[in-house]
């Protein structure tokens, strides 16, 4: 049975980002497809706390000088 599956590299490890029903230790093949690159779980690793408190906040303008 073939299912295409989403998951994060890290810490030299693939992370699913669902549950996979196999058994321990169960063999498997894998393609790896790079092009498809998703944001949807890059809201996990904004601090929104952050974000609420500068959508409050008026910022200052800057001129170019400044910058």
């Amino acid at each position: 049975m073939e299912k295409s599956i989403s998951a994060v590299y890290e810490n030299g490890l693939l992370r699913p980002l669902e549950p996979l029903h196999l058994e321990e230790r169960q063999q498997v093949s894998l393609t790896i497809d790079e092009s498809e690159v998703t944001l949807a779980g890059d809201h996990d690793l904004l601090d929104q706390e952050l974000l609420t408190n500068l959508a409050g906040e008026e910022l200052p303008e800057l001129t170019l000088e400044e910058v």
